[in-house]
């Protein structure tokens, strides 16, 4: 007998396994066979453990689609970009190929399709004013000659440019490269938003360029790149003012309707004004998009800030994101983190993927699953945006560090108790002007979406309190943050303590690692998948390698609301009920199993040896589009002459 899922949960994952025609008559067996609670009375519960479950097998089918097109010879590496990108590999291609084969990386284009989604845009712009705008930024890796040198105000390596310097570390693994020269950004928020017409204006223009790279005989098409005259060596010391728009906290939300699509959901909402005492927004109406029952179906809309205006209270790079100003035209930015659906940076593996060492190292020798607690654990700064006196309580950690203590969950769910349609809605109107926002920062379950265990038996904080540990190890305080005390700050003292420090290695001890947006990408997420646990990620960011993870293959999503928090926990650590209340057996296998996959995978895509590969495609491709000649520059040697055009 095949085992038993929670549907909700089962629905979710067939959402995000597009089109899994293999699932369907599993989820025809689910919908006739429901799960089974088991009865604490008896103090005994049948536990399902088939060695096959039908999630895992469905999964294997997507991940071997996924693969199916590996390449394996140059010739079929380059049939696949032409048949993905509907363009020529570029110049160079042929080298970066025999790299990846000497790294013994996997060959296969949906890995690289971030490169194509930051990059497209730019073919609709002129190749000199990409080119040109390197002259005026301040942090710059200019390649002459195959070489890089650095350009930064700081003139030699501090702390401030570190990233610049690990960055450099990376070229210089890679083969002799082409002319050209990347402005980088050294921080962590993105910093180009552009107005969604004119990124469609760009990109139909990036459409006729390749309509007349295609229409070229193979024979018009050349393999090599330009060279160029070194970048001037006057140093810019700040950001070039062009088209520098500074955000005040009341008009960040407009630069975000701006670069969203006419008629997308955040649109069909209130026109609320973000400010910076905005309270969080927890409602049925307004629930992520990109969810089914509650849970992550659709991981990327989910995360999309264009379809999920509630972000709008609940994230605090919406509220007042640490970020001063952003760029409103299409300026060659390369950085570590973009906005899912609104912002327009080139993307490239961050530095702190790169280091070996530091906060965010993992462990060289994963510790057993067997040998991890059963549990959840999470420590961090309060960061993620500028929180103040005013607007702290809808700042996404100060959120999750509310939701999962015990004293707060059980004051919130008391309050509750009472009320005939337990809401905030009703809780505000209870209390009035003394509802206290401090105490009541949590996203607490909608029953209409949830049916949390605990929470029927008037137990959530209770239950909480036994699965997941939490606590801030700097509070970050307003209004200099940098220079402040860890543990001091006036207007969250009585909501929030210091936590015990935990290291790395005593994080990866826990068998479940939330995983909450700080300011941007985040440094540890590498280390958890490398761990063996089973990482558990809410970000409305995108980093470079997204397009590689399988959400719930490799990794578990979970909404920026965080909600479906307590159901997640609910289904992998169970709840064992008192007599006479119901017990759910946990999904401890299906933990393990997504905690191995993601660790294999992730020392398969995920090493330095990819980084460099990556880096290096995205500068290949970079240098051809900064190229006047550009629409006849590609890789064809594959193509005999005699076939003409590509």
């Amino acid at each position: 007998m095949p085992p038993y899922f929670p549907l909700s949960i089962v629905r979710a994952l067939v959402s995000n396994l597009d089109a899994l025609a293999i699932f369907r008559p599993f989820l025809a067996h689910l919908q006739s066979h429901p799960c089974k609670p088991c009865s604490q009375a008896s103090r005994k519960c049948e536990r399902h453990t088939g060695t096959e479950r039908p999630l895992v097998r469905a999964a294997d089918k997507h991940f071997e689609a996924f693969l199916e097109d590996e390449a394996k010879t140059l010739p079929e590496a380059a049939e696949y970009y032409r048949a993905r990108r509907k363009r020529h590999p570029p110049p160079g291609f042929d080298t970066w190929f025999r790299l990846a084969k000497r790294h013994k990386a996997i060959i296969t284009e949906p890995l690289f399709d971030q490169i194509y989604h930051d990059l497209e845009p730019f073919w609709g712009a002129r190749p000199g004013d990409i080119r040109g705008f390197a002259e005026r930024w301040p942090n710059v890796i200019s390649i002459r000659d195959g070489k890089p040198t650095l350009r930064s105000p700081q003139g030699n390596h501090t702390i401030d440019n570190n990233w610049l310097y690990v960055w450099e570390e990376m070229v210089r693994a890679m083969p002799p490269l082409p002319d050209v020269d990347l402005p980088m950004w050294i921080g962590d928020e993105p910093r180009v938003m552009l107005h969604f017409e004119h990124v469609t204006a760009y990109m139909k223009s990036a459409d006729y360029q390749r309509s007349k790279h295609r229409a070229l005989p193979t024979d018009r098409i050349r393999n090599e790149m330009p060279k160029y005259s070194k970048i001037a060596a006057v140093q810019p010391t700040q950001d070039p003012p062009e088209n520098y728009t500074t955000i005040a906290p009341k008009v960040y939300w407009d630069f975000i309707l701006d670069a969203c699509k006419p008629g997308d959901p955040v649109f069909t909402e209130p026109q609320r004004q973000v400010n910076s005492s905005f309270p969080p927004v927890f409602s049925s109406s307004e629930y992520t998009v990109g969810t089914l029952k509650g849970f992550v179906s659709n991981y990327t809309m989910s995360k999309n800030v264009c379809y999920n205006p509630n972000l709008r209270s609940l994230h605090g790079h919406m509220i007042w994101p640490h970020l001063d100003a952003v760029y409103t035209e299409l300026y060659p930015i390369f950085g570590v983190a973009k906005l899912v659906g609104a912002s327009n940076d080139i993307l490239v593996p961050s530095p702190d993927h790169w280091v070996d060492s530091g906060a965010y190292a993992g462990v060289k020798k994963p510790i057993a699953w067997k040998k991890k607690k059963a549990a959840a654990v999470w420590r961090g700064s309060a960061t993620g945006g500028e929180h103040n006196e005013t607007n702290w309580w809808g700042f996404q950690r100060h959120r999750f560090v509310s939701m999962t203590n015990q004293t707060k969950v059980s004051f919130v769910e008391q309050e509750m108790e009472p009320l005939a349609e337990p809401s905030y809605t009703a809780l505000q109107y209870l209390h009035g002007e003394n509802f206290d926002w401090g105490m009541n920062n949590i996203a607490f379950p909608n029953r209409q979406l949830f049916n949390i265990t605990a929470q029927k038996h008037g137990k959530l904080g209770q239950w909480t309190g036994k699965v997941v540990d939490t606590g801030f190890t700097h509070f970050y305080c307003w209004k200099w943050r940098l220079l402040a005390e860890p543990g001091v700050c006036n207007y969250t003292e009585p909501y929030y303590h210091l936590a015990n420090h935990l290291n790395m290695k005593q994080v990866l001890n826990y068998k479940y690692l939330p995983d909450i947006d700080g300011q941007s990408s985040s440094g540890r997420f590498r280390g958890f998948l490398q761990s063996l646990s089973v990482p558990i990620k809410a970000t409305i960011f995108r980093e470079w390698r997204d397009s590689r993870l399988v959400p719930w293959r490799h990794f578990v999503p979970m909404s920026n609301e965080f909600q479906d928090w307590w159901g997640l926990m609910e289904y992998f650590v169970g709840y064992k009920g008192a007599a006479n209340e119901t017990s759910v057996l946990g999904h401890d296998l299906v933990g393990q199993r997504i905690g191995q996959f993601g660790s294999d995978w992730t020392h398969r895509v995920e090493r330095k040896e990819d980084m460099v590969l990556y880096f290096y495609r995205v500068i290949l491709e970079f240098a051809r589009i900064c190229a006047e000649e550009r629409v006849e520059l590609g890789f064809v040697e594959d193509i005999p002459r005699a076939e003409g055009a590509g």
